[in-house]
């Protein structure tokens, strides 16, 4: 075989291999190649689908902003946002705050008196007059025999030494009740029914004490008692304990609630409010339920608008029987939030931790 001959066969044998190649594996071509690849287009229009996919974030949290939004005033106040709407399935209900003029008071600790000390006291008051009453009876009695000569000295003198020693016995039962109780107490002409209504608990006496090193300049005209668990009644003032208590060292008045209609006991604790002269204070009756208590403080809320509420801070100057007398952090005429008071703080709390407040 000539080398002209071999030429061509060994390239009839590459064309045949490169062929078949081509045919085996398409994407090895160039045309093939090109049509392929993905081109800007493609790349914008996945981009593009991307996006049309993808929710409007801003859009949809300006349509369901309806969840409450806690932030700051420019006096660097609570303001918490919370819908009409929500309020009122929430239970919310404002009320204009109630003003009114409060008798000058004095704040005062004390304690309900066991009765029975008083009651022996009187018993024994009592049994001295009825001795002292029968022996000065039998004086005048030997005095009228002894003028026509039918009781000797002798009978008649020891009638007289008797009823000396029953009418020392009564003063000293009067002293010993002025020592302990007062002397308003002691010249009450009532002692013994006052006596048996102490020992069914139908009165009840109270030592109210003030704080250390203070006194005033008159006897209070009444006081308001409360108990520990925030019922009332009045009672009437007596007058100003004889004895200090040695511990304490504080001056104290005896009061008396004639109906203990809130049920106190022996030992009680109580806090009174003495009422004396002067001008009343000013100020607001707060309800209960307006009153939330959080960080160790109180608080209420007022009405700012329809769609927001302000947490305010409030000093509690004294407890009445339908909730608070405060001085300020109210104004006349405002709304604050009566019913409902946990369940806006509740959201409120929600609200901040949602915002990382």
């Amino acid at each position: 075989m000539g080398k002209n001959t071999m030429k061509k066969l060994i390239q009839k044998i590459l064309t045949l291999s490169l062929g078949l190649a081509v045919a085996s594996f398409p994407q090895w071509g160039l045309a093939d190649d090109v049509e392929k690849k993905p081109g800007a287009d493609a790349k914008t229009e996945t981009i593009n689908t991307a996006k049309a996919d993808k929710p409007d974030v801003k859009g949809d949290e300006k349509k369901e902003s309806k969840e409450p939004v806690v932030k700051r005033d420019d006096d660097g106040n609570i303001l918490f946002h919370m819908e009409d709407e929500l309020q009122k399935k929430a239970g919310i209900v404002a009320s204009e705050v109630v003003a009114t003029n409060l008798a000058n008071e004095v704040k005062s600790f004390g304690r309900v008196l066991d009765p029975s000390a008083l009651s022996s006291l009187v018993n024994e008051l009592a049994m001295a007059q009825a001795a002292g009453m029968a022996s000065g009876n039998e004086l005048t009695r030997l005095k009228k025999l002894s003028s026509s000569g039918n009781v000797s000295e002798r009978a008649l003198q020891t009638a007289e030494a008797t009823s000396i020693h029953d009418s020392l016995m009564v003063q000293s039962a009067k002293d010993k009740l002025m020592l302990s109780y007062g002397k308003e107490i002691a010249d009450k002409n009532d002692l013994t029914d006052l006596s048996r209504s102490l020992g069914s608990t139908e009165s009840v006496l109270i030592r109210a004490e003030l704080p250390a090193g203070q006194s005033l300049n008159e006897v209070p005209s009444s006081a308001r008692v409360m108990s520990i668990s925030g019922k009332s009644s009045t009672a009437e003032a007596l007058g100003l304990s004889p004895n200090v208590d040695p511990l304490s060292q504080s001056r104290a008045y005896v009061l008396l609630v004639k109906s203990n209609n809130i049920h106190l006991l022996p030992g009680e604790s109580v806090t009174a409010y003495l009422q004396t002269s002067g001008d009343a204070v000013a100020g607001f009756v707060i309800p209960s339920a307006a009153v939330i208590r959080a960080d160790g403080k109180a608080w209420l809320y007022a009405v700012k608008d329809e769609d927001h509420l302000l947490r305010r801070e409030i000093n509690l100057n004294c407890p009445l029987e339908s909730g608070w007398f405060i001085r300020e952090g109210v104004k006349t005429g405002e709304k604050i939030v009566t019913t409902g008071a946990q369940s806006a703080y509740s959201e409120e709390v929600k609200s901040s931790v949602g915002s990382g407040d």
